[in-house]
């Protein structure tokens, strides 16, 4: 006997892509999702946000969807039925894939403008000379002189 299978529909309106770490990020004009480069993992994953079908379903998510290096990819997947339900259950459509999103991780800015301070120990030798008298000769003294300068 067959068991007619449970027909899903799924739609755009039932996921969205969200950071993996919960990392905070930004969306760009062409709604990418943007993560500060910090040395640390960034990623992104479709997460299913329809409660009716979120136990049936997981994704299956392209390789390119964490760094930790300054990156643009964009990230594929496709939604999948988890194995145990497979046998009830169908999507009303053969391709599954969701729609793509963009990760980025972007490199750090450092402004031009502006004055900063940098110390730096500079030690340099100077010469000092002695007159006796008119006619004596000249001594040269050295000395050794530590300062900082700044700037």
């Amino acid at each position: 006997m067959n068991v007619a299978k449970k027909q899903i529909t799924f739609t755009k309106s039932d996921y969205e892509w969200k950071s993996i770490n919960d990392d905070p990020y930004t969306l760009d004009d062409y709604k990418a999702m943007c993560f500060q480069y910090d040395k640390n993992e960034h990623g992104i994953e479709p997460t299913c946000t329809n409660n009716d079908i979120s136990d049936l379903v997981e994704f299956e998510v392209s390789s390119n969807n964490k760094s930790t290096n300054v990156i643009a990819a964009t990230v594929t997947a496709k939604v999948l039925l988890k194995d145990k339900y497979a046998k009830n259950y169908k999507f009303d459509k053969d391709n599954t894939n969701i729609q793509s999103a963009t990760l980025k991780v972007l490199p750090i800015v450092v402004e031009g403008t502006g004055e900063y301070a940098h110390s730096v120990e500079v030690c340099y030798t100077t010469s000092v000379w002695i007159f006796r008298s008119a006619r004596s000769a000249c001594l040269m003294k050295s000395s050794m002189i530590r300062t900082t300068s700044t700037g």
